[in-house]
């Protein structure tokens, strides 16, 4: 094989293996040395030394040709100045993408060397330690379009708002908060004007404020065990938003309420939604004019009157899907009341339905009729039942003598 292969194929490897194969043969002595991906994992190594020492020695050994990517992880940061070192190899030699983790060291804080800021080559880079970096008010990271950063509450605000708001063509951020930082407060700044895609997850910690001020963000996805504060500004770019709030740290909190209705309000120009969530009780839900496709999984009996609530807010809705979560018996007498008149998307625009962990109870049933005598446009009904053993064939006897408002809606059982 030619070497430019050889070479493509040793950057799949670890670098200790791909070291390794310079006693192959001749022909592999020095292919390794210009390898334009370097992977350094200490669970390659017995000791922190030895691990330390190897990546030296290949930094050291390594021909003058460009790296694409650095990838560090190791225990714990024993000597910052090493990783400076190595780091600032890795920008000499217009490095691309640029990964750090050193995940099990949280008490002491890193401060990344300056000079990545101003690194022209490095397009993504990903921080998984506990650090800090002196950000310049301008002219820093010119071509950073990827960024994931983890959060341990310890490091300097500023810096990392600066962080956050000084990548000019920044196009995806990941956040991510550690759950085990419960009593710091994280205010997070956000300001990119490039951005189109927002990761956050966000552990069962304090109260964090976020403020996201992104013009061209597209993608939302957030993961919030208490639901922090959010407010969204000039973010109409918005198309499609993930929110899952399903862990129930956040519902036994006052102001819960107030947050939902405050999110919601703030995404609420979304095309594509999916809510995860214990309850929407006591929100008030703001009009979702351009939604067309909804995701709802609820987590107790306020599922039925929630789908009532979001079809008369969501007029022009084309796609329902809802997961049917099991509801605690004391609370199934009236789980389902039907709207007092129907909503318009059922009338004009509603043409799919999918209900998901179905298990045939009355409430199920009443919804499920409601929801195909009133759409009058109809196609398809997919019910997905949660219980292999259940009934297919009898649900589906009686769904047959449900009345229809679409004379052409087809109904089926997976």
């Amino acid at each position: 094989l030619p070497v430019e292969v050889l070479r493509h194929i040793l950057s799949f490897l670890p670098t200790k293996y791909a070291v390794r194969t310079s006693c192959l043969s001749t022909k592999w002595k020095n292919i390794w040395a210009s390898v334009p991906i370097l992977n350094f994992h200490h669970e390659y190594f017995s000791g922190d030394a030895g691990f330390s020492m190897f990546v030296e020695r290949v930094l050291f050994m390594r021909d003058s040709s460009d790296i694409q990517r650095f990838s560090l992880c190791c225990r714990q940061i024993q000597d910052f100045s090493r990783v400076d070192g190595w780091i600032r190899t890795a920008i000499r030699r217009n490095v691309v993408e640029l990964s750090i983790s050193a995940i099990f060291d949280r008490l002491r804080i890193y401060e990344l060397p300056k000079s990545l800021c101003m690194c022209k080559s490095l397009m993504f880079l990903e921080l998984l330690l506990n650090f800090t970096i002196k950000v310049p008010t301008s002219g820093c990271f010119p071509s950073l379009k990827y960024l994931c950063v983890m959060l341990f509450g310890m490091a300097d605000k500023d810096s990392m708002n600066r962080l956050f708001s000084q990548c000019p063509v920044l196009e995806v951020l990941t956040i991510k908060a550690v759950s085990g930082i419960r009593h710091v407060v994280l205010d997070i700044n956000i300001s990119a004007p490039e951005l189109k895609m927002l990761t956050i997850y966000l552990g069962a910690g304090a109260l964090h404020n976020l403020f996201i001020n992104a013009p061209k963000l597209e993608n939302l996805y957030l993961c919030d065990s208490r639901l922090s504060n959010y407010i969204f500004e000039n973010v109409k770019s918005l198309i499609k938003a993930d929110i899952d709030l399903s862990d129930q740290f956040g519902i036994y909190d006052p102001g819960y309420v107030n947050r939902v209705t405050a999110l919601l309000a703030g995404i609420s120009h979304v095309k594509y939604l999916r809510l995860s969530a214990p309850s929407f009780e006591g929100c008030c839900l703001p009009a979702f004019d351009s939604l067309k496709h909804l995701e709802l999984d609820l987590y107790d009996c306020n599922l039925f009157k929630s789908i009532n609530e979001l079809l008369k807010r969501s007029l022009n809705l084309e796609y329902l899907g809802a997961n049917f979560n099991e509801c605690i018996e004391e609370y199934l007498e009236h789980p389902w009341i039907q709207p007092n008149f129907v909503p318009n998307c059922l009338l004009s625009y509603l043409k799919t339905v999918s209900i998901r962990k179905f298990e045939g109870r009355q409430a199920d049933m009443e919804v499920a009729k409601f929801l195909l005598k009133n759409g009058k446009v109809l196609n398809n009904m997919t019910i997905a039942t949660s219980d292999p053993q259940c009934a297919k064939e009898e649900l589906y006897k009686e769904f047959c003598m449900f009345e229809r408002g679409s004379k052409t809606c087809q109904v089926k059982f997976i």
